[in-house]
């Protein structure tokens, strides 16, 4: 603990700003874990060792990575090869970084952190999750809040379209906050209304009748006294080849990691057909508590 607090303090005056640089190539990358904060990274070239955190978890050769010294599930740390290679550590282990050869290309890179990225989705149930209500947030966040919001907003104020794969089939909405009876309207891009429904729930399946490329749709939900929400829906080819014998939910995982578009409506569109597993629940969780970010 003394150690700790005197590294935070020479944090704050800086004198161990030189930590977070690197003047080698990144080789592997620890897992996130709710310990994070509680792993020791020794760095070449530094007289003490840095704590990991959410965004210091790039690993470089000859870094040493120590696990905190009480009971935990596996610390698991990955490696930037095309063929899998990690290591576990358990309760205090310490592991030193081996060296690449070669270490892959950024688009390997990127698909290892699709691929851990699946392996929280999965994996591990959010906090705050509700098993009766299948990850919903607590009612008092809602009834406070006078905006409708659909959780599957990249930031809750609608800055970004829904992409939906160019393709028929029922979109399953639900939204928070505001009271029953809920207005929910779909006009397509000339403003001609496509859909105007009177709801007493805040769950709705809806279909259109164009979902062709670039088709485009305005959603809109409004309640008595409560600031409607707005967003549109947008049709779009999928961003990359969709094989229908690959792991649907590491497909799913790759589309919530794109930077371009926000794909998460497809996403639980996509979960909706699926059988149910504590694999898929876990994700639905995740993706509907934002517990991926």
């Amino acid at each position: 603990m003394h150690n700790k607090l005197a590294l935070i303090f020479m944090l704050s005056i800086g004198i161990t700003s030189s930590v977070q640089a690197r003047d080698c190539s990144v080789v592997a990358k620890i897992y996130l874990t709710d310990v994070i904060n509680e792993v020791s990274i020794w760095r070449k070239g530094t007289e003490k060792p840095t704590w990991a955190s959410k965004d210091n978890r790039k690993l470089c050769a000859g870094d040493v990575v120590t696990a905190p010294n009480r009971p935990i599930s596996p610390l698991i740390i990955r490696y930037y090869t095309e063929i899998r290679k990690m290591a576990k550590l358990k309760m205090g282990e310490t592991y030193k970084i081996e060296a690449l050869l070669k270490p892959c290309e950024m688009w390997c890179t990127a698909w290892n952190d699709v691929e851990r990225l699946y392996y929280k989705l999965t994996n591990e149930k959010p906090e705050n999750v509700d098993d009766g209500a299948g990850g919903s947030r607590g009612d008092s966040d809602s009834k406070q809040s006078p905006n409708i919001t659909m959780p599957l907003d990249t930031n809750g104020i609608s800055a970004e379209p829904f992409y939906l794969f160019a393709r028929e089939g029922v979109i399953p909405l639900f939204w928070e906050a505001g009271k029953p009876p809920y207005q929910l309207e779909v006009t397509d891009a000339m403003g001609n209304v496509i859909t105007h429904n009177t709801l007493n729930t805040n769950t709705m399946s809806l279909i259109v009748p164009n979902t062709e490329p670039e088709q485009t749709y305005t959603l809109k939900i409004s309640a008595a006294n409560t600031v409607s929400y707005q967003n549109q829906l947008i049709f779009a080819m999928p961003p990359f080849p969709l094989d229908p014998k690959a792991n649907k939910l590491i497909m799913l995982a790759r589309l919530l990691n794109d930077p371009n578009k926000n794909w998460r409506l497809e996403i639980w569109r996509q979960l909706a057909t699926m059988q149910k597993s504590p694999a898929k629940e876990n994700f639905k969780a995740h993706l509907r508590l934002k517990g991926y970010e």
